[in-house]
């Protein structure tokens, strides 16, 4: 008859009873919370029929009941301690842009004139996590104003390793063009030479794996056929 083994379930349990309460102070739960998607009213109901679940809640006694408020609190004091820790961590940085007409206000004759005027307005996205890094606006639209502008409107580019377009051709022709002025940045290169760059070291890498693999079936091979004609080998 096969019986259960309930160690490992009574050491979680003991575990938790030393601590009740701070069930909700663990990392690695708020952290997979968040991979997850769980919301704070459903991370807390969760805890909480755990805690239910090991005798530790009860109607009488629920001191131990977490709330969606203290799930919220720590978890966005865990967001911000990571925000802090590697909010300047840009590994590539994208942007695009368009014209677009803009309302400026002129003094002319000693009377403030409104006027219209078209601008290019070039937005900037920060990658692996695709958010939102900011705006500038250069004084044409050609590509050397346009990385320059970039450029200087970060106070850090040393992180950077790829900068991405969509790839036209700007005002100035093709020396001006944004694939021409990446090659020639010393802070950044092209997303296309970084691609290149990582296949070639995933080459290198499977070609020394493959080279391995065929070391070791040789010397197996060899050590096959050894045995096959000395059997005495073996026990030796």
């Amino acid at each position: 008859m096969f019986v259960p083994s309930f160690k490992k379930r009574t050491k979680i349990r003991s575990c938790i009873l030393d601590r009740p309460t701070e069930l909700e102070d663990d990392d690695d739960y708020r952290r997979a919370c968040d991979r997850r998607s769980i919301s704070n009213r459903a991370g807390a109901q969760l805890a909480s029929a755990l805690l239910q679940d090991l005798n530790l809640i009860s109607p009488e006694n629920q001191a131990a009941v977490i709330d969606k408020f203290k799930i919220f609190r720590k978890r966005l004091k865990n967001r911000r301690c990571i925000n802090s820790t590697h909010s300047n961590e840009i590994i590539a940085l994208y942007f695009d842009g368009r014209k677009d007409e803009t309302i400026i206000k002129e003094i002319v004759r000693g009377k403030s004139v409104c006027k219209t005027i078209q601008e290019e307005h070039i937005s900037l996205v920060e990658e692996p996590v695709s958010a939102y890094f900011g705006h500038v606006t250069p004084n044409s639209g050609s590509g050397k104003d346009i990385v320059f502008l970039i450029l200087s409107y970060m106070s850090d580019n040393s992180k950077i390793k790829a900068l991405g377009c969509d790839g036209s051709t700007m005002i100035g022709g093709a020396p001006q063009d944004i694939s021409s002025i990446q090659s020639q940045q010393e802070n950044s290169n092209s997303l296309q030479q970084l691609l290149q760059q990582r296949e070639e070291e995933t080459r290198q890498e499977i070609e020394r794996l493959t080279a391995e693999i065929r070391a070791l079936k040789l010397q197996l091979l060899q050590y096959t056929n050894k045995i096959s004609s000395n059997p005495t080998a073996l026990s030796c």
